[in-house]
């Protein structure tokens, strides 16, 4: 018998909501905390580090005339770093501005505030990358040396007196506790003061930490292989831990998403395992142009414009600064 159906019948409406649904990491710890310096004045921006002297005491014999001197500006050198442009382009059509669209009342809008949200996640992922300096030219662009090469043992450009130690650096993959504070009592070492230090740590680095005194393998119950200390009065059991306090200064943990990347990368194994041991007031941002958006000349296409900034990221001195990776 003929009959009309669900499958078959013509003029059924659609029911689209008016929601837009985004599910996608967007804080931005490092761009959204680290202090801002003095803007750049030019595409490369230098500063100054020094060292102290090794300690020594001989003694002087009394009455012993001084015949000779020091140059204390010896161990004196100059670092920098270049600055570098970010852009988030956008344009949308003059059709597609008019037509309703479920969920965006204002296409352009949307296309301008999602700019602005993507640059800061471009400057996130850039400022705790491994990538480091270029200098720009008509073939090339002008790149800054992220977090990732300013702490590193083994670069050779930046001057003895300023490279951390390799004992600031530890790994992951086999942190411990007692490994986790031999990098912390490196940093204490090379700076010569316990710090309010901000550890921003990706996920699995994150976890390492929590599972501190918190949370060990018990082998003999196999069934239940975990076994936690926790007082017996709370109603809840705490796996996380947010503040640190070591021997060698107070460390904040701030989880970051963005770290270990490169350009256009995903969050994965190796990037899960990075994270930036920063000691206060030792690295900033320094803006040549402030995070902004500008609009185009409509030419007929659409309306279009674009996010951007120009930036170098400062760190003062990478010695008394730690990373795990």
């Amino acid at each position: 018998m003929p009959k009309a159906t669900s499958y078959d019948t013509v003029g059924n409406r659609e029911d689209l909501t008016d929601i837009i649904s985004l599910v996608a990491p967007e804080r931005t710890p490092l761009y959204s905390t680290l202090p801002k310096s003095a803007a750049p004045k030019a595409l490369y921006q230098e500063w100054q580090v020094d060292g102290l002297d090794a300690p020594t005491f001989p003694g002087v014999v009394d009455g012993t005339d001084q015949t000779t001197f020091d140059n204390k500006a010896k161990n004196r050198a100059r670092v920098g770093n270049r600055v570098q442009e970010f852009r988030e382009p956008y344009m949308v059509t003059r059709l597609q501005q008019d037509v309703a669209t479920a969920g965006v009342p204002d296409e352009y809008g949307r296309s301008k505030s999602r700019a602005v949200l993507d640059l800061r996640l471009d400057i996130e992922a850039c400022l705790g990358s491994d990538q480091d300096i270029q200098v720009g030219s008509g073939s090339q662009e002008s790149k800054l040396r992220a977090l990732g090469k300013w702490i590193d043992s083994s670069n050779t450009d930046i001057p003895e007196v300023a490279r951390t130690p390799s004992t600031s650096i530890g790994t992951t993959s086999s942190l411990t506790e007692t490994t986790f504070n031999a990098v912390l009592q490196s940093a204490y070492e090379a700076s010569g003061s316990a710090s309010n230090y901000m550890l921003y740590a990706n996920t699995t680095l994150k976890k390492k930490i929590s599972d501190f005194h918190r949370v060990q393998v018990d082998a003999s119950n196999a069934p239940n292989p975990y076994r936690v200390n926790e007082n017996g009065k709370e109603k809840s059991v705490t796996l996380s831990v947010m503040k640190y306090d070591s021997d060698w200064g107070m460390v904040d943990i701030v989880i970051d998403l963005f770290l270990g990347r490169s350009s256009g990368g995903p969050l994965d194994s190796t990037s899960k395992e990075r994270g930036y041991l920063i000691a206060p007031g030792m690295v900033s941002l320094g803006y040549l142009r402030n995070p902004g958006t500008e609009e185009f000349e409509d030419k007929g296409g659409g309306r279009r414009g674009m996010a951007s900034a120009v930036l170098t990221l400062v760190c003062k001195n990478p010695r008394g600064l730690g990373k795990f990776a």
